[in-house]
């Protein structure tokens, strides 16, 4: 997941939300990076987790993940996958808030796994061509660039239908609001002369 750490708030910590039943849960297995009275960072890993990864496509997790279901065999080859050294490595960097570029070099059968929350608002291009995205089990991004060899992808967030249409309404009400403004005045005033 390329995480590199995880906060913890224990019974006494600042934080209004306990995200763990067991706040001690890593004590002890992770390593203490920060204290502050109950709240506590914990290092994850030794060496920064890269956000892009390239794996074979069949190490992808599909299939419905919850619960009362998982499928900790997908998870397993997903992981060792994410620690396979014969894959090309990915050089991902953040431009921008809504905008990364990824670096890398491809082969048949082989995805980007994007530790990145999948929104239908990101798009994508692999060396200037559209890339279809979609979503893993896991709720990340996973791209089918059509490279072989070196290829380049932008990731782009665009906002998607939600932004598109919330752009809309602001700029209707945008407009609509001084012309309620003045009618309003004008029916007021209306109203005191009767």
């Amino acid at each position: 997941y390329a995480v590199d750490a995880v906060a913890v708030s224990g019974a006494g910590g600042r934080d209004l939300i306990k995200d763990f039943r067991d706040p001690a849960k890593f004590a002890g297995l992770l390593p203490e990076l920060w204290r502050s009275g109950d709240d506590v960072i914990y290092g994850v890993s030794g060496r920064p987790a890269p956000l892009a990864r390239v794996v074979r496509s069949s190490d992808v997790v599909r299939g419905p993940l919850h619960h009362r279901y998982l499928d900790t065999k997908a998870l397993k080859r997903f992981d060792d996958a994410l620690s396979d050294t014969s894959l090309p490595r990915a050089r991902f960097t953040w431009k921008s808030p809504g905008e990364a570029t990824i670096n890398t070099n491809f082969e048949s059968g082989q995805v980007l796994s994007i530790a990145v929350t999948y929104d239908r608002g990101w798009r994508a291009t692999a060396n200037g061509k559209p890339c279809p995205i979609r979503r893993d089990a896991l709720g990340l991004m996973v791209l089918r660039p059509a490279c072989h060899g070196p290829c380049s992808v932008r990731l782009t967030y665009t906002g998607g239908l939600e932004a598109l249409v919330t752009r809309l309404l602001s700029g209707l009400a945008f407009l609509i609001g001084p012309v309620w403004l003045v009618w309003s005045r004008k029916r007021s005033a209306t109203r005191r002369r009767v």
